[in-house]
């Protein structure tokens, strides 16, 4: 019998996207997108995606229509492994908890900013959040205000030259417009005179 409402997914392609996981529920069953609750895209602590995502269904028994389905089918050229995710105790949300990337979450925004945020990677080592917003202004992009929190510095490896940040927007499209008009674009590092490539993502 299944026992879970979540389903972890593993050996997903790195271009993954929310609307890939909602199409393959789907393809399961009739409207299977319309029992998604939540996905959440597991990262490492340097934000990193880890090619596997926790898809929260809205009973155990969708879970098993959308595990049945899955196990093992290739998407992207990837072969996925498909299993529920056990619960000892307590509620779905808060099993999923673990799994949530702190910084996409905000006190002043109970909803997660995935899908509607940027990473921005290529930025000098000792890049401040105020440089990065100054940056993003001069091209008319403005990160949500109704949070503290809106640009966050992320953990890099330690020998890492370049920084990195996550930016949240209002919206998946301004997200995306981010991603078109900074991805491979030069930043001019003033103080050495040399132009860094940065490198933009949107974030599930």
């Amino acid at each position: 019998m299944p026992v879970s409402p979540l389903v972890q997914i593993e050996g997903l392609p790195m271009t993954v996207t929310m609307e890939d996981i909602r199409k393959l529920a789907r393809e399961a069953f009739p409207q299977g997108d319309k029992s998604i609750r939540e996905i959440c895209f597991r990262r490492t602590p340097e934000f990193t995606f880890t090619g596997s995502c926790i898809v929260h269904m809205t009973s155990p028994e969708t879970a098993k229509s959308l595990i049945d389905y899955s196990h093992r089918r290739l998407l992207g050229g990837n072969l996925m492994k498909v299993n529920y995710v056990s619960m000892k105790s307590g509620e779905p949300g808060e099993a999923l908890n673990k799994f949530r990337s702190p910084e996409l979450m905000s006190v002043a925004d109970p909803v997660s900013a995935a899908s509607r945020s940027v990473v921005i990677v290529g930025f000098p080592q000792k890049t401040t959040v105020d440089i990065v917003m100054g940056y993003l202004r001069t091209k008319n992009f403005f990160p949500i205000e109704s949070v503290p929190d809106s640009v966050v510095p992320l953990r890099t490896k330690s020998m890492a030259v370049v920084s990195k940040f996550l930016v949240k927007f209002e919206s998946e499209s301004e997200a995306w417009r981010c991603v078109r008009t900074f991805h491979n674009a030069d930043y001019t590092w003033k103080k050495y005179g040399e132009n860094l490539k940065l490198q933009v993502s949107v974030v599930y």
